[in-house]
């Protein structure tokens, strides 16, 4: 089957029947989705750096056995 790494990784995780092949990229990542221009972004952006720097964001990743696929910081992309 084929699936995002996330998804895969965590499956893996539940079950240890489940293995994961080797990888196309180095992971993916995700993001969050929001009109152009938009208010929120850097709100949106310092609250998942906080997020980060708190360890929570961490402490999520490991939970699902992803910490791998963590990022350092938040990125703006227009």
């Amino acid at each position: 089957m084929a699936g995002d790494t996330p998804i895969l990784l965590y499956a893996a995780n539940l079950n240890d029947k489940i293995e994961v092949g080797d990888a196309l990229t180095d992971g993916s990542i995700l993001g969050i989705g929001i009109k152009k221009d938009s208010p929120l972004t850097e709100a949106l952006a310092a609250a998942m750096n906080n997020l980060i720097d708190s360890g929570v964001y961490k402490q999520t990743m490991e939970m699902y056995g992803v910490e791998n696929l963590a990022i350092d910081h938040a990125e703006i992309k227009k």
